[in-house]
């Protein structure tokens, strides 16, 4: 509950002593509090994270805390908002759409898919 709390206060003051905050979040992120967790919790965690380690410019520590979020969520989208985010900033702005335009299309089939059953 407390890693919920925390990370709610650094949404809530997301540029007050970012160092101290990434470091509060990964622990919240830990292996430890993965059980501990809802898998909704654990997403939203990661998600800030990813978020955090992007504005740090952190950006190995990001694209590896992506892939552990894609891996444990295959059906969500959040971790292709951030990677198209790093390849805007990079400058590979094609890219980045083309990466939206995969995730959107995805989801849309999803969508159908879900509706039509």
């Amino acid at each position: 509950m407390a890693a919920v709390a925390e990370n709610n206060l650094i949404v809530l003051h997301p540029d007050q002593k970012l160092f101290n905050a990434e470091k509060k979040l990964a622990q919240a992120n830990s292996p430890e509090m993965h059980a501990k967790l809802l898998p909704s919790q654990l997403n939203t965690l990661s998600f800030n994270h990813a978020l955090m380690l992007l504005k740090m410019n952190k950006i190995e520590q990001c694209k590896a805390l992506l892939d552990a979020i894609q891996a444990r969520n295959p059906d969500t989208c959040l971790p292709t908002l951030i990677n198209a985010s790093l390849l805007f900033k990079d400058r590979k702005v094609d890219e980045g759409v083309a990466l939206l335009h995969v995730c959107i299309a995805r989801f849309a089939m999803a969508a159908i898919d879900s509706c039509s059953d």
